[in-house]
């Protein structure tokens, strides 16, 4: 049986320093063959014809040599799947992380709000002036501005008001629907989406975070029992995880594919290893 064979300078080395040593000194015609082969054939990167158990395969072509390679490049590439399991371990837990908390609680972000720009906010859509200029748009569908409150609910210490467009809210008003805990959820069923939903905390919660310019801090409060905002949006960094996910999926199929492979050729080695013996 016939194969091709790519030699490199380092297993010419190794070869050549076994074969050269005195207990091998009968290999001395080997030595010069392989010498001959390493100047004119693999200088060049060419690739050579052997036939199966000739001197090259018993000298050059070590299995001790070829098991101790393998050894290697199964460890760098076991390191390198286990790395790669950890990431995707840790993607999934952030992917998982975000469905919750899409799912059983809200994340209001809340800025700072300089006076002025919170007074002309609150008397133009809330008509609300009572929270210490606390506030912070979680949610805008479009650049929709001339906004009219129709809905607001609390959570906590968490007030949301959801906010239509006027063009919305004239159609709104001409339907019959009752004002319950699944407004939103109706309207939305209906086709009426929130233009803007603005969260806003009391004034014992703004004293306790005193808020300076820049500054923003994390709210969770869970729903009512009962309760989902299925207007407000998956947090943008799921489909970037997702993402960050397929793409080391790919690289530990790589490095698992190249573990078999490796594992085979070391079978394959130990199964010729005993035939010869």
């Amino acid at each position: 049986m016939r194969r091709r064979v790519k030699f490199n300078k380092e297993m010419y080395v190794a070869a050549l320093d076994k074969i050269n040593v005195p207990s091998n000194g009968s290999y001395a015609k080997d030595a010069q063959h392989i010498d001959y082969i390493y100047k004119e054939r693999i200088m060049n990167n060419e690739t050579i014809d052997t036939m199966a158990g000739a001197d090259v395969n018993d000298c050059m072509y070590d299995r001790q040599m070829l098991k101790h390679e393998n050894m290697r490049k199964l460890i760098l590439s076991f390191v390198m799947l286990v790395l790669g399991i950890v990431m995707t371990a840790v993607f999934v837990f952030r992917i998982a992380s975000n469905i919750y908390l899409k799912n059983a609680g809200q994340k209001f972000t809340l800025d700072y709000v300089d006076e002025s720009e919170y007074c002309r906010r609150t008397d133009e859509k809330t008509g609300l002036n009572s929270y210490d200029g606390y506030a912070s748009v979680i949610w805008n569908s479009e650049n929709v501005y001339d906004t009219v409150m129709i809905y607001a609910k609390t959570y906590g210490e968490v007030s949301l008001f959801y906010m239509y467009s006027r063009k919305d809210y004239a159609e709104i008003s001409r339907l019959n629907i009752t004002v319950n805990d699944s407004y939103v959820d109706t309207l939305m069923q209906k086709g009426f989406e929130p233009a803007e939903i603005v969260a806003s905390v009391n004034g014992d919660i703004s004293g306790k975070y005193e808020l300076k310019r820049g500054q923003s801090v994390d709210i969770y409060y869970l729903p009512q029992k009962g309760e989902i905002i299925k207007s407000l949006r998956v947090p943008e960094n799921i489909i970037r995880y997702i993402i960050y996910t397929i793409v080391v999926l790919i690289y530990c199929t790589f490095w698992l594919r190249r573990v078999i492979r490796i594992g085979i050729e070391e079978k394959r080695l130990d199964r010729s290893f005993a035939a010869d013996n």
